[in-house]
């Protein structure tokens, strides 16, 4: 499903003139995030053995989950992209891992990226994030 909202500026409205709008469908990258993602239900699985997964942060105040099952490895979550931003990882209570805390192997956690600011967006430029220690 989708929505489509097409809209003149107010000088150029002509609403007597045909126009034709078209649509090209692609398949998702699969080490990108897929919207909606702003929570636990929503979380892009995170690709097994993917070195790194991809988003980007947009619209304003967009929050991005992505799900994983975890080794016997230390958490640890890092960031890297075009705007500020935060990365933490938490637990199924919403509980926030510090960086280095021992995961439980087998158990669900997730990696949540949000940009620093409310206002800040870039649906242009991904960021990457990654797990490990």
């Amino acid at each position: 499903e989708a929505l489509v909202r097409v809209s003149a500026r107010a000088r150029d409205t002509a609403f007597d003139a045909p126009y034709r709008l078209t649509a090209t469908l692609t398949q998702p990258v699969p080490d990108e995030e897929r919207e909606p993602n702003d929570g636990p239900a929503t979380a892009t699985p995170w690709l097994p053995g993917a070195a790194a997964m991809k988003g980007r942060l947009a619209p304003r105040g967009d929050e991005d989950w992505f799900s994983f099952t975890a080794t016997a490895a230390p958490a640890g979550a890092h960031y890297s992209g075009p705007l500020p931003a935060s990365v933490k990882i938490i637990d199924d209570a919403r509980k926030v891992l510090p960086p280095g805390t021992p995961l439980v192997a087998g158990k669900r956690y997730f990696v949540v990226v949000k940009a620093a600011g409310e206002r800040a967006s870039n649906p242009r430029e991904p960021y990457s994030v990654t797990l490990g220690p």
